[in-house]
């Protein structure tokens, strides 16, 4: 009797399930992207990334069609450990289509009719490396175009247009997370880092990347040690040195340093405001906000980062002096 009920329950789960997929008199049915898991996504270090993928080396798929005529389709490929995803979803006054790849690739495009305004079409992409693009375009107007390093530059510079063109595609991708909530509270959280000392010096950062290139390994070490216990505010720094005034060893380091300070975890309001709490054009943009103490706040802050102090030169000095008298040691020898 007991195996009876057991075949009974295991062949009703997909039938009430696809059931309620289908069911749009109890409400909106939850998204498929969502609701299947087959790919979770997570904001790590700005970018939308790819954090768990629960197919195997085939091509998943499923499509399922409502009765008012819109359409839903998932289809995920892996091929050997390369992500290949592509969702649509269909109405007759909404079109999203997003497409994920290899390398973080990410891109969506969304087109919806707004009440009693234009027809609106959002376009996201962040590619493999570089900066983010973000096009909105309202039918009759100019379209706008906004390239930003990462999702919280935007959050952060353009609030607005991010809870309202980007943030409803996130919560689909990253149902786990409060994107919301952390949009809204990431300027507040900045201008709080405004009001205390910064929590790292860019002199100080610069003195451990020229220590990066030293002729001891102890001391090569020890640099890096550093800079990974400073956590993200150093990206900020690292991210404004000229590559080409590095050597093999210092692009090599600053490359796994900031690899390693976001590795597999989440961005969190915290570690995204000490991040952008060193980021001078994000302070830069901060000056012109309505709010007249933010703007005070923010021009502090932007001097803090603009003046090198006392100590900067000192320590530019010594390392200069260091630096000729071991030239003089090859010399002699």
């Amino acid at each position: 009797m007991w195996r009876r009920t057991a075949w009974i329950i295991a062949l009703g789960l997909p039938i009430s399930w696809l059931s309620d997929l289908r069911a749009e008199d109890r409400g909106a049915p939850e998204r498929l992207i969502t609701h299947l898991r087959w790919v979770r996504f997570e904001v790590i270090g700005g970018r939308i990334r790819t954090t768990r993928v629960r197919v195997g080396q085939h091509r998943h798929q499923m499509t399922i069609k409502y009765p008012d005529g819109g359409t839903e389709a998932l289809a995920v490929a892996l091929d050997h450990g390369a992500l290949s995803l592509r969702y649509t979803w269909q109405r007759r006054t909404e079109y999203l289509s997003v497409l994920a790849g290899r390398n973080d690739r990410l891109e969506f495009c969304w087109r919806r009719e707004t009440t009693g305004g234009p027809l609106v079409e959002t376009t996201f992409v962040q590619p493999s490396r570089g900066d983010m693009t973000l096009t909105i375009h309202r039918t009759g107007q100019t379209k706008v175009t906004y390239c930003v390093p990462g999702v919280w530059h935007l959050a952060a510079l353009h609030p607005n247009v991010c809870m309202e063109h980007v943030v409803p595609i996130m919560e689909l991708l990253c149902a786990d997370s409060p994107i919301r909530l952390e949009v809204k509270q990431l300027r507040g959280r900045l201008f709080q880092t405004a009001r205390k000392p910064l929590p790292v010096q860019r002199w100080e950062v610069e003195q451990l990347v020229r220590q990066l290139a030293a002729r001891r390994f102890q001391e090569r070490h020890h640099a890096d040690q550093r800079l990974r216990t400073l956590g993200p505010s150093v990206i900020s720094f690292l991210d404004e040195l000229d590559p080409s005034a590095l050597d093999r060893e210092q692009r090599h380091r600053i490359a796994m340093v900031k690899a390693d300070i976001w590795r597999y975890t989440a961005d969190t309001p915290d570690r995204v405001a000490q991040w952008l709490s060193t980021d001078k054009q994000v302070w830069i943009a901060l000056t012109h906000v309505p709010n007249s103490v933010r703007r005070e706040l923010a021009m502090s802050r932007l001097a803090n980062l603009s003046v090198a102090p006392v100590a900067a030169r000192a320590l530019d000095k010594t390392h200069a002096r260091q630096a000729a008298v071991a030239r003089d040691d090859v010399r002699r020898r």
